[in-house]
């Protein structure tokens, strides 16, 4: 179940990645809400690849999947900047990825301490 909802949700990233919020009315609450938005839908991302067991949480298996995702966040951010319009390549979106990835990362395994 868990391995289904995580590739929804890398197809609901990829969707929201590329699409043209132009026609859209302005949905920014506040200034950098897009930056709020990075963080939780990677923090989101990290968390389901935990659950999933896609990633483990040894120190390989962290690695791995904080490499992975910065690979991810990084080409779908180069790829916004060379394959449409009306996005570009952020550095601070990919930091914002990270940090939510990460903080997901530092929760599970908080929480999977304790649990033990």
């Amino acid at each position: 179940m868990w391995k289904t909802i995580l590739v929804v949700w890398f197809l609901f990233i990829l969707f929201l990645s590329f699409y043209s919020f132009n026609k859209v009315n302005d949905t920014s609450f506040f200034p950098h809400f897009d930056k709020v938005v990075h963080f939780i839908l990677y923090f989101v991302l990290a968390m389901l690849c935990l659950l999933s067991g896609v990633s483990s949480v040894s120190k390989s298996g962290i690695l791995v999947l904080v490499v992975c995702l910065f690979a991810i966040g990084g080409a779908i951010e180069v790829l916004q900047g060379v394959l449409t319009t009306v996005r570009t390549a952020s550095t601070l979106d990919l930091l914002f990825n990270m940090l939510g990835g990460i903080s997901a990362i530092g929760i599970y395994r908080t929480l999977k301490c304790r649990r033990n």
